[in-house]
């Protein structure tokens, strides 16, 4: 069955939650295809988010998987995580990614993203390598906050303070190289500053220790 690209987002979910499960059960699409009997095609369209199987097929599903229709369809992947958007480079068009949060966080901020601290100019609060979430919230709320915003279009993080005309960005670093910056938005050569959201919670790196 063919879905629509207003439902692109339950495609993608489905797609997302049937390669968990197969991957779980150390099945591929070739198996998969042989045990409901349907075409190789078919399982490939599912699982690459470009088609959604009919009802039938759905069951068959369930069954091979040993799995319930809510863990196939459900945005909490079975792991009990969501897929949060990560906000990249805005010059680098066309690229999407995701990280998984757990489920409970993602529920308090369902409208968060994730920014990556690619750097360690806010490593007293933040390893390098860090998944920030952040909620969206008006520009002219910083005032001392620590916020995500764009710079040139690359996302990061700093603390934020409103001035009358503009930005202070301070980092929160081990490293004595970082220094804040004022952003004065009535010099001709001000760098270009979004503020994004506010950091509300953030996940270290993989496998990072203290």
């Amino acid at each position: 069955m063919r879905v629509s690209a207003s439902n692109n987002e339950i495609l993608k979910t489905f797609a997302r939650n049937l390669n968990f499960l197969m991957e779980q059960h150390g099945m591929n699409g070739v198996e998969l295809a042989r045990r409901i009997d349907v075409e190789k095609q078919s399982v490939y369209l599912w699982l690459h988010g470009k088609s959604f199987p009919s009802v039938t097929n759905l069951q068959k599903i369930v069954s091979a998987l040993d799995a319930t229709t809510d863990e196939l369809l459900s945005s909490v992947r079975p792991d009990g995580c969501c897929d949060v958007e990560i906000r990249s480079d805005t010059a680098k068009e066309g690229t999407e990614a995701t990280v998984p949060l757990p489920a409970p966080v993602r529920q308090m901020y369902p409208d968060g993203f994730v920014v990556v601290m690619d750097d360690d100019s806010m490593n007293l609060l933040f390893p390098e390598g860090s998944y920030v979430l952040s909620q969206p919230c008006s520009p002219a709320e910083p005032a001392g906050g620590v916020y995500s915003l764009a710079i040139e279009g690359k996302p990061t993080c700093k603390q934020v303070r409103t001035l009358s005309n503009g930005y202070l960005l301070s980092p929160l670093s081990t490293d004595p190289t970082w220094h804040a910056q004022t952003i004065d938005f009535s010099t001709p050569d001000c760098p270009q500053v979004e503020i994004l959201g506010r950091a509300v919670w953030f996940m270290p790196p993989f496998r990072w220790s203290c």
